[in-house]
């Protein structure tokens, strides 16, 4: 429900910036504008760190602004809902945002823990990781496709990604790719690799 209540909160306050209110918010927020847009057409949901920054664009904790968006759920006017925020004794006020920074705090350690632990198991894994771009460039690479080919990942980043397979088997596996893209899914093939002779059993989704 904290959710629906932030989506009516930024509803609103878009509405109250009027025509523009959505480019000003990217901007100063530095949020992607497609992603805005898409959250405002519900193809999408915002995570915490992008409901803190629109929070906080708009002078508010993150708390307070869901505050408001439950306001207006319950039938209420939200300039009431704001003037009661804003007219609270400044003590009061102080200790709500206090508590409301600190639960900020400690949601976006929460996550960056997450992102590590993340980062450290595919750079960690005994599989190759790669990744790469609509264009077939490598962009990523994990510390096991250094081990495998022997270069360093500065080496193979920005290189077709079927570099790594035999040459034989390259327009194969770029075939394949591009059926991926259009048809989307996954596919797995086996074929020997262009470093150290081994053969390469390869997932791509």
């Amino acid at each position: 429900m904290d959710y629906e209540n932030f989506y009516d909160s930024l509803k609103y306050h878009l509405q109250q910036k009027g025509h523009g209110g959505q480019a000003l918010v990217c901007r100063q927020a530095k949020i992607p504008r497609s992603y805005l847009s898409r959250i405002m057409n519900r193809g999408r949901r915002a995570g915490k760190k992008t409901q803190m920054k629109i929070a906080r664009f708009f002078g508010f904790g993150l708390e307070e602004f869901v505050e408001i968006g439950r306001r207006i759920t319950l039938g209420e006017n939200p300039d009431a809902s704001v003037d009661l925020l804003l007219n609270m004794s400044e003590e009061h006020l102080l200790q709500r945002l206090t508590a409301a920074v600190r639960k900020e705090v400690v949601t976006a350690r929460k996550l960056d823990r997450s992102t590590l632990l993340y980062e450290s198991i595919v750079e960690n894994s005994r599989q190759i990781i790669v990744r790469f771009d609509e264009r077939m460039a490598i962009s990523f690479v994990n510390r096991s496709t250094e081990i495998l080919t022997g270069h360093e990942r500065v080496v193979l980043i920005g290189k077709d990604c079927s570099v790594l397979v035999a040459k034989a088997h390259r327009q194969e596996l770029l075939m394949r790719i591009g059926e991926l893209k259009n048809s989307g899914g996954s596919f797995s093939m086996e074929v020997p690799g262009h470093y150290n002779n081994k053969w390469l059993y390869i997932t791509v989704t």
